[in-house]
């Protein structure tokens, strides 16, 4: 119905590919003559997420490695195959107008001269350990064993208000605000420049990012941040199933960067966040840099720009011009 109302010149279908919504309405397009462009949500979404079951016309794609996931593992055709990087990440452009690190901090109580350790929060399958290694960090924190670090808790978009409380008030812990009063909205996952911006400033005041999450590591390694890779469970039966997942093709891809180190154990993910707040890895920050801007061209904060171009581009070839 929708199609048949605003008769497009192009779909453009952001995808998770394995959605059943994502399914109907390529083939609704097909049946209308609508060329699809499709847009991979995440960068790993063409390795882990299955297969197309209508394929698009045409592909954007994040960079050089989701460019040969595409041809190789979707066998699209190399002229159906837009590199553009992910436009929501443009945020990390060197224009996007990022609030001083000082001022970002000392507005939530926290003093600047503390180092900052963003724990990025994964999806469900992995977050039922999270408590457990935030309380130990937070316990090391108050010891003295990590002095002079402020832990920086943004769960998964996915988690509830409710699942946040119980962190609230944790000595050396900082629970992300923001996301908090997303969750207390009801707003799932964000794109609104002002909370863009918020993630920018975050990810420009931490350190280095504790995480299990690929995107974070990611958007870390856009400005040169380092990333401990959480790659064990605690408090169950299967305390290697986090390292299975570091195991998978795109965690491999990343995890075998300069200045991303898996961490096996508790003790390990101890060290490895003692050895960040010393600034052992900063090193590795055009390293960093370097590999990402493979992974995800957006560096230049004109991914949007690449996108539109794509578009027109489709549209163009659509209308015989």
């Amino acid at each position: 119905m929708l199609l048949a109302r605003w008769t497009p010149d192009v779909l453009v279908a952001p995808t998770t590919i394995q959605d059943a919504l994502d399914t109907e309405l390529l083939k609704a397009a097909r049946r209308a003559g609508v060329p699809v462009i499709g847009a991979p949500a995440s960068w790993d979404t063409l390795t882990s997420k299955g297969c197309f079951l209508v394929d698009p016309d045409a592909l954007l794609v994040w960079g050089e490695d989701t460019l040969r996931h595409a041809l190789e593992h979707h066998g699209m055709p190399p002229g159906r195959v837009f590199v553009t990087g992910p436009p929501h990440f443009d945020v990390y452009g060197p224009t996007w107008p990022a609030e001083p690190r000082e001022r970002f901090l000392a507005r939530r109580g926290i003093d600047p001269a503390k180092r900052v350790v963003l724990f990025a929060g994964t999806t469900v399958t992995y977050w039922a350990d999270e408590p457990t290694q935030i309380r130990a960090l937070s316990r090391a924190i108050a010891s003295g064993e990590l002095a002079d670090c402020v832990i920086w808790y943004r769960p998964h978009p996915r988690r509830t208000a409710r699942d946040m409380r119980e962190f609230v008030g944790l000595p050396g812990v900082h629970v992300d605000d923001v996301l908090v009063a997303q969750k207390e909205r009801g707003i799932g996952y964000s794109i609104l420049r002002e909370d863009l911006a918020h993630y920018r400033s975050l990810v420009d005041a931490c350190d280095g990012v504790v995480t299990a999450f690929s995107t974070m590591i990611i958007e870390a390694a856009l400005l040169g941040k380092p990333s401990l890779v959480v790659a064990f469970g605690l408090g169950d039966h299967t305390p290697e199933r986090l390292l299975q997942h570091a195991e998978y093709e795109h965690m491999r891809d990343v995890v075998s960067t300069p200045g991303v180190s898996l961490v096996r154990s508790l003790p390990e993910l101890l060290e490895g966040v003692r050895r960040l707040i010393a600034g052992e890895f900063a090193a590795y920050s055009e390293a960093l840099k370097k590999r990402v801007g493979e992974i995800a061209h957006c560096q230049d904060g004109r991914a949007r720009e690449r996108v539109v171009e794509a578009i027109e581009r489709v549209a163009g070839r659509a209308a015989g011009r």
